[in-house]
């Protein structure tokens, strides 16, 4: 082994053991530089298919997320550079230069040659003119938790008139009521519930809300709500038109 070759392994390592922590799970890469693209010939029974791999350089990478409101900035790490395996369909769609910087999910494995990604999907150029990147996802994840906070806020008083008037409903009111879809609904249930923001309880297998009480006494079980301050309860001037759009 040449010296030159023995240099490279041992820059190689520190990016390695970065990476460790997501073998075999599936990953985002918020932003990335495409430093180096080659092409490769498979053939399998007769049938010859062609596939890309990219070397990235200035990775930023992070386990994949659920939700856009879990991005924590602070949990992406930072790696020199990065193989990718790039089906030939998404690098003619894409059009994609040396030069280009992209995000994309995909899982990461290792092979012969150390950690590469596959499996990669909904793959995206990034802006000339965005700078930062985990800046921008990092304005997204407040977006989204401040329409994730709106929604919750438009819940519970919506459960709260409800609640005044009968002991149960079909979450098909409340749908009806807020315009969101049945999952969505029930994951901020169960949450207003599990934090006792919410006195009911939820049964799936009906889809039924049961509050706890009726009556005059639902005032006090809704304490929670009430007490919360002004600007919590702000709802961005929120009226009956606004309660049918989409959150």
């Amino acid at each position: 082994m040449s010296d030159d070759k023995r240099e490279n392994n041992l820059n190689e390592k520190p990016y390695d053991l970065q990476l460790k922590e997501f073998e075999n799970k599936p990953i985002s890469v918020y932003e990335s530089g495409i430093a180096f693209i080659d092409k490769i010939q498979s053939e399998f029974q007769g049938n010859i298919t062609y596939y890309y791999i990219f070397t990235l350089k200035s990775v930023k990478i992070g386990l994949r997320l659920k939700k856009k409101s879990d991005f924590r900035k602070e949990q992406i790490k930072n790696v020199e550079n990065l193989r990718v395996r790039i089906a030939e369909k998404i690098f003619n769609d894409m059009n994609l230069f040396i030069g280009d910087k992209v995000n994309f999910n995909g899982k990461l494995v290792e092979d012969n040659r150390g950690y590469i990604v596959k499996n990669v999907r909904k793959v995206t150029k990034i802006p000339k003119d965005q700078v930062d990147s985990l800046q921008y996802h990092e304005e997204k994840r407040r977006e989204a938790e401040k329409r994730e906070k709106r929604l919750e806020l438009i819940i519970l008083k919506s459960l709260q008139d409800f609640a005044e008037r009968f002991p149960r409903i079909h979450l098909e009111e409340l749908v009806k009521k807020v315009g969101e879809n049945e999952k969505k609904l029930i994951e901020i249930i169960e949450r207003l519930i599990e934090n006792k923001k919410l006195p009911a309880v939820f049964d799936h297998d009906s889809k039924g809300i049961e509050f706890h009480t009726i009556g005059a006494d639902i005032e006090k079980l809704f304490e929670t709500f009430d007490n919360w301050s002004e600007g919590e309860k702000e709802l961005d001037n929120w009226s009956e038109g606004e309660k049918e759009k989409k959150i």
